[in-house]
């Protein structure tokens, strides 16, 4: 006994003609005109989480809808990151960041002495022997020769201190140079060998000590000195060897 048809109105339709009822959206489907014979699935990026809306939403960061027709977002997952709205996935993030958790909008830098590979949801500290010098890092560098660090997450090397060397890169203690060689300044990678006439009797001396008058040492590297014999002499501090009578 209708005089008029009605109109099914916003988030709904009827498919054909004679219809007796409408049927609302599905969710991921919407309807933005009240007379309308079908939905229309939302984009991928957009989600309707009910039925009878009439237009959809937009992921937020940290989120995304991957399909057209979503009723809801998925939010990505520690480290990856969605940092716009609408996004349809989301991105790994980049070596030298990271994201902790989920629903992230940015991967954050790793801070100096550490570094990570893509995705990371953790930053990885430098060994010791070796350093990140920067925020943002990708990999450690080894501490160079006449430098070292022992620690896990250095952002420097330290010099070697006088009477100690390192001879390679990547070394986390220096070594004391041994007794008849010295070394005089910092940050070295080599010892020095004490020259005849002196000597050096402990590990990680700074200097060679000559050996005095009456005694000598005859070669390079000695440890100790040699008194002379009965019937020598050597009257200068720096010798060699001794003199006959």
């Amino acid at each position: 006994g209708d005089s008029s048809c009605t109109a099914c109105g916003v988030g709904r339709y009827s498919a054909g003609e004679g219809s007796t009822v409408c049927v609302d959206c599905l969710p991921g489907q919407v309807q933005g005109v009240a007379v309308a014979s079908q939905c229309t699935n939302c984009t991928a990026g957009d989600y309707a989480p009910r039925s009878r809306m009439s237009a959809c939403l937009t992921c937020s960061s940290g989120s995304h809808a991957g399909v057209d027709g979503s009723s809801q977002c998925t939010s990505c997952v520690a480290g990856q990151y969605a940092d716009g709205s609408g996004d349809t996935h989301c991105v790994n993030c980049s070596a030298g960041f990271y994201s902790s958790f989920g629903d992230a909008s940015t991967c954050g830098p790793c801070a100096a002495g550490f570094y990570s590979n893509e995705s990371a949801t953790i930053c990885t500290a430098c060994g010791p022997g070796t350093f990140a010098g920067a925020g943002s890092a990708t990999a450690c560098v080894e501490c160079r020769a006449g430098q070292f660090v022992g620690s896990s997450g250095a952002s420097v090397c330290l010099a070697c201190d006088v009477g100690e060397f390192s001879n390679t890169s990547g070394f986390s203690v220096c070594r004391a140079c041994p007794a008849g060689s010295v070394q005089g300044t910092s940050n070295s990678s080599f010892c020095v060998n004490c020259t005849a006439g002196y000597f050096s009797e402990v590990d990680g001396d700074s200097s060679c000590t000559a050996c005095g008058v009456g005694r000598y040492s005859a070669g390079e590297g000695s440890t100790v000195c040699v008194d002379c014999l009965p019937g020598q002499v050597q009257g200068v501090a720096v010798a060699s060897q001794c003199t006959n009578c």
